[in-house]
């Protein structure tokens, strides 16, 4: 029988009759009171040293003659869509509890206990990322971290990650401009005095829905077109905005925006636990300001994309790129922003004479057009999409649209 120690425990078993030499399976097994190491891939602990070219010296218990040595400087990137040797070398931990919010366009992590500038690098090949360099990353159960700003967010840790809370960019970092997206896009709704017609929804791995007709009592107004789907990229990308509903007596409601993106990789693990989720849902359409024979509602926008990549991956909670709903006509309620589940987002109901707004997408088929009437609804946005790169993947938990493989 093999026996497994920790540094810890060979300190205080020093009196024991033991092995001086310490085999490691997991970075967890690599600690020295405060300090966490890394488990190599020769079965060894490191440790950082600024002395050494890598960065990281071995750990005197290493056995094969590499204790205290340093690291080869040759190294083996963990992920596909960054080069992790290039990264700045650390061991640190960062842990969250409570309401966080983090800026990728200021690189700042606002927590309860105030705001920093934690380690990051932007990366812009294949794709331009915010990411944050750890040993290793946790969220609390209960906690959630907000991600905002105009580029995709990401985690690289050496060591695990795991999610117990709610990590939302629900429109939120990556999301892309109508301009980025171009027929991904929905369309805008054409004006007409009698009734306007619904925006198009977002779309991205599935189709935007079109919005309903306007002016159905004189002469139709089509509904605006839903984005087009496209394959899935081979980079990390946000959702897409719905149109604006078409004008009347006032502005056509605005269209939602799309989904933001996330990238969380590790050398180890990554666990999102039954307490927690990843959503990078779409907002609903929003209303036009007037009622009456007023204006079409906007449509909502697509899901966003989420990639995770990590030798043990396990999703018991919930991992969702779902479609935002499309707002009612005629003044009515804004559509539901996508759900983190398996729910789809409900459309706006419209009012005085206004039509419902359609369902967001929570499936790879397009979401609801909206229904016609004087002032139309907008269409629901399309869903984003979901991918893992593991070996063997446990996934009991939610995941909305379903995953696939990644690359």
């Amino acid at each position: 029988m093999i026996r497994i120690w920790t540094l810890g425990a060979l300190a205080l078993l020093a009196a024991c009759e033991v092995t001086s030499t310490f085999a490691c399976e997991t970075t967890d097994q690599c600690r020295k009171r405060d300090v966490v190491g890394l488990c190599e891939p020769t079965g060894y602990c490191s440790f950082a040293d600024t002395s050494c070219p890598s960065g990281h010296r071995y750990d005197d218990s290493a056995g094969s003659g590499l204790a205290n040595e340093c690291l080869d400087v040759d190294c083996t990137t963990y992920a596909s869509l960054l080069d992790t040797c290039a990264l700045p070398p650390t061991t640190d931990a960062l842990t969250l509890s409570g309401n966080n919010t983090y800026n990728t366009d200021t690189n700042t992590l606002t927590t309860p206990s105030g705001t920093s500038m934690p380690l990051h690098v932007v990366i812009t090949t294949p794709t331009t990322m915010d990411v944050l360099v750890v040993g290793s990353f946790s969220l609390a159960a209960g906690a959630k971290l907000g991600v905002v700003g105009s580029l995709p967010f990401g985690v690289a840790a050496s060591g695990s990650i795991e999610i117990g809370g709610l990590v939302d960019l629900t429109g939120g970092a990556g999301a892309r401009t109508r301009a980025a997206c171009g027929a991904q896009a929905g369309s805008n709704g054409t004006g007409d005095s009698n009734g306007g017609p619904g925006g198009g929804g977002g779309a991205f791995g599935s189709s935007g829905a079109p919005g309903g007709t306007g002016d159905n009592a004189g002469t139709p107004t089509s509904g605006a077109a839903g984005g087009s789907a496209i394959v899935r990229p081979s980079s990390l990308l946000g959702g897409c905005p719905g149109g604006f509903g078409g004008d009347s007596d006032v502005s056509g409601g605005p269209g939602g925006l799309g989904g933001g993106a996330i990238y969380l990789l590790s050398a180890t693990s990554i666990a999102i636990g039954a307490t927690g989720a990843i959503t990078v849902g779409g907002i609903g359409g929003a209303s036009s300001s007037g009622t009456g024979i007023g204006a079409g509602g906007g449509g909502g926008g697509s899901g966003g994309m989420i990639i995770l990549e990590s030798p043990s991956v396990v999703v018991l909670g919930v991992l969702a790129a779902n479609g935002g709903g499309g707002a009612g006509g005629g003044g009515g309620g804004a559509g539901q922003p996508g759900h983190p589940s398996a729910v789809a987002a409900l459309g706006g109901a419209g009012t005085s004479g206004g039509s419902d707004g359609g369902i967001g997408s929570s499936t790879m088929s397009s979401g609801g057009g909206g229904s016609s009437s004087a002032s139309a609804g907008g269409g629901g946005g399309g869903a984003g999409f979901v991918a893992i790169a593991s070996p063997a993947p446990t996934t009991t938990g939610t995941i909305s649209p379903h995953f696939a493989a990644w690359p």
